[in-house]
């Protein structure tokens, strides 16, 4: 999968509710956005989990807005 940042309000024309994206700022505040699918591998081990312009909310449970937090 690749990912992207995208900013908030791109974010919400993707989809993100108005109460997800107060969550995740709440809790991060100094974020300005989130990552979002950008291309999905056939055949590689997210093919039909996950699709471009889906939203990263969460990785393992914990909120996740960047690139280190998902790769570690």
């Amino acid at each position: 999968v690749i990912f992207k940042h995208k900013a908030f309000d791109e974010l919400c024309r993707l989809g993100l509710t108005a109460e997800a994206e107060a969550a995740v700022r709440a809790e991060y505040p100094s974020e300005t956005g989130m990552l979002v699918v950008d291309q999905c591998l056939k055949s590689g081990p997210a093919d039909a989990l996950l699709e471009p312009g889906d939203i990263l909310l969460k990785v393992a449970g914990a909120s996740c807005t960047t690139f280190l937090p998902l790769e570690a």
